[in-house]
Formats: structure tokens, C-alpha cells, sequence
């Protein structure tokens, strides 16, 4: 199997094991009185918990962790108390993105492999979210099509050798790409962008579009370049963030450092891909955490105060073969 066909099935993975675990998760919640924190479990066990598993999974590298995620996925569609659902859907989402992220890492060059790896998943959140159903009626569509997701991931095969890692690790360049993954996160659940609400999926497709263009600038003219020209636009974009047109362009242009930051991450931390995976997960869910806080909105000077932070951190990349 060759590796577009073998990128095309995860990606597309990724876009279900997504969209299966927002509406399933959702589509419990009426049946406890502590919805805020199963949510809170779930990102924990989605996210944070990528980093262990990460750790795991570099020690065991022909492990099949997505075919084991997906089962996990399946065993929560059985009549079992909300806490566990939310265990194993957690679990299962975080061991199909290591299985299917780490090979990507370990075996394709460049940044535009994992932009395309990760941008679906926004669309599956999204749809997930807005088909949620209480009768779950979408139930044996989704196990029929796990199903058939686990044979192609059973058969899938990538090939190659990655890149070149850095000759020698930098504490500081990983401690910037962690910050600047965080001020990510905790930008996209607090900026003010009145339009949002009445424009959700074309919100997300600035998200999903922002991912795949940014691996595919990086691979074109150097990781570096890639960053800073798209913080720079986002910048200007968000300092008229309430237009809708500049508001959608900011959010596009700031999720394109996504593929290069997790890229340049890999090249520090030396075959330790699962890690470096699960490191910026951990850094997802550390922004995510003041949402749930209650801090959901910030003032736009801060908003620009964080981009501007990013930038200057993304200034710190080494340049690379594409530069």
C-alpha cells in the first residue's frame, strides 16, 4: 500500500474518530448531573493522556495503537455507565492519533503529511457536534464504518525515512513550540469573534484549510518563512477580527504553525515521535483547561498580544533544508 493511499485512510480515520467521539460523548451527557467535568475527563483522556501513550508507543512501535483505539471506540457503543463510555472513547481517540501520527512522523518527510493527517478532525468535531442525538441514531452507521476503518487500518503501511533530526536538542526550542501550541489552544476556545457562532462550519474550515496550508507553505519555502509570514497576516487579520472576512483569514493563518510546530518537535526530540506527539496534546489540553474555568473570552489587545508572543517564539525555529 502506498503512503497517499495509506495518508488518505488515516485522514479520513480522522475525520470519524472525531466526529464518533463528539457525538457519542454529547449525546450522553443528559444522563449525568456532572456534564462539565465528563467533559473535562474526556479531553484529559483524548489529550493529556496522548503523552504517556506516546512514550509507550515509542518503545512499541509495531504495536497496532490504532487498530487497539478503534476497538476501544466500538466498546463504547455497549450500554455501559457514562464514566466509562468517556474512559474508552477517550482513550480510544487518543490511541488512534498516536497510532496513525507516529508512522507519519517516523516515515514521511516534511510538514504537509501531518497538516493533512490533522485537518479533518475539525470537521469531525464539528459534525459531531451538530448531529448529536439522544436516541443515538447514527449508532450502527458509525460502528459499521469503524468497522470498516479498522480492516483498512489493519492493512495500511507507510514507507521511507523521515528527516533528519536536529543535530543537537534545544530545551528552549521545545519549551517555545509547547508555549506556542498552548497560547493555540487557549486562543481558539477564548478569542472574540462575534460571527462565530452563526458561522460554525465555516469556522472550522479556516481551522481544517489553516492546517493543511500550513505544512504545505513550510514544505515550499522552510518551516521558518511558513511561521512567521502566517503569524504575521494573522496579526493584521485579528486586529479586525469582529469582520468576518479578516476574523475567518486570522484563524486561518494562526492554525497554519500546527504541522510545523509538531514537525519541528520530532526533529528535537531524537526517535521519540510518539512524544513529541503527545507533548503537544498535553499542550492542547493545558489551553484548553481555562475554558472549563470559566475564562472563555479575553480582550482583543490580548488576542493580539498572544499572536504577537507566538511569532516571536517561531522566531527561535532552526532554519531548515527548506529555507
Amino acid at each position: 500500500m502506498n503512503n497517499k493511499l495509506s495518508l488518505t485512510i488515516s485522514s479520513l480515520g480522522h475525520f470519524l474518530v472525531d466526529f464518533t467521539c463528539a457525538y457519542v460523548v454529547l449525546s450522553r451527557l443528559h444522563e449525568t448531573s456532572f456534564a462539565a467535568q465528563i467533559v473535562i475527563i474526556y479531553n484529559f483522556m483524548a489529550f493529556a493522556m496522548q503523552m504517556p501513550f506516546g512514550v509507550i508507543a515509542d518503545a512499541y512501535p509495531k504495536m497496532r495503537w490504532s487498530f487497539l483505539g478503534i476497538l476501544c471506540l466500538l466498546a463504547s457503543f455497549l450500554p455501559l455507565p457514562v464514566f466509562l463510555t468517556v474512559l474508552l472513547i477517550g482513550t480510544g481517540n487518543s490511541l488512534y492519533h498516536l497510532g496513525e501520527g507516529k508512522p507519519i512522523l517516523d516515515h514521511l518527510k516534511g510538514s504537509s503529511a501531518l497538516g493533512i493527517f490533522v485537518a479533518p478532525g475539525a470537521f469531525g468535531i464539528t459534525f459531531g457536534t451538530m448531529l448529536q442525538d439522544k436516541s443515538l441514531s447514527l449508532m450502527i452507521p458509525i460502528v459499521i464504518a469503524l468497522v470498516f476503518l479498522s480492516v483498512l487500518i489493519w492493512f495500511r503501511t507507510y514507507e521511507g525515512t523521515p528527516d533528519d533530526p536536529s543535530e543537537k536538542t534545544s530545551f528552549g526550542l521545545i519549551s517555545a513550540l509547547f508555549i506556542v501550541v498552548v497560547i493555540r489552544s487557549f486562543a481558539g476556545f477564548s478569542w472574540q469573534l462575534p460571527w462565530k457562532a452563526d458561522h460554525l462550519v465555516m469556522m472550522t474550515c479556516a481551522v481544517v484549510f489553516g492546517k493543511m496550508l500550513g505544512g504545505l507553505l513550510a514544505d515550499t519555502i522552510g518551516s521558518k518563512k511558513a511561521a512567521v509570514i502566517s503569524l504575521g497576516i494573522s496579526f493584521l487579520c485579528f486586529i479586525k477580527a469582529e469582520w468576518s472576512l479578516t476574523g475567518w483569514l486570522g484563524v486561518l493563518f494562526f492554525n497554519m504553525t500546527m504541522p510545523i510546530c509538531l514537525k519541528q518537535m520530532t526533529l528535537e526530540l531524537k526517535n521519540q515521535s510518539g512524544f513529541a506527539f503527545g507533548l503537544l496534546t498535553f499542550a492542547l489540553f493545558l489551553g484548553y483547561l481555562p475554558s472549563p474555568l470559566g475564562i472563555s473570552t479575553v480582550p482583543k489587545g490580548l488576542t493580539l498580544l498572544l499572536i504577537a508572543l507566538s511569532l516571536v517564539l517561531m522566531c527561535l525555529l532552526r532554519s531548515d533544508l527548506h529555507d
